[in-house]
């Protein structure tokens, strides 16, 4: 079985400060991508866990909990986002 495709994409690190790249992300996946609050949300997550499993809080919690302080709508269609995707594959070929 497929596992489901979120309807967003959730970023987070230090290449998600870029609007560009995450720009890029959405036209290149054709879905939202999300930018956490949190740039390490790795280290948020594991804190949301310890919470969860010190029964501080549930898992119908953890939507209330996750911070978003930008959203990336694709700009272009599939048609353009496939061509440019040809056009960088092209690019770095070896």
């Amino acid at each position: 079985d497929a596992l489901p495709v979120p309807e967003a994409l959730p970023v987070a690190g230090g290449l998600s400060a870029s609007d560009t790249l995450m720009q890029l992300q959405a036209d290149a996946l054709q879905r939202p991508v999300r930018r956490h609050a949190v740039r390490e949300a790795s280290a948020y997550g594991a804190a949301l866990a310890a919470g969860m499993g010190a029964g501080l809080f549930g898992e119908s919690d953890l939507k209330r909990l996750a911070r978003y302080d930008a959203e990336f709508l694709p700009k272009v269609g599939r048609d353009e986002a496939d061509a440019a995707f040809a056009r960088w594959r092209d690019a770095v070929a070896v």
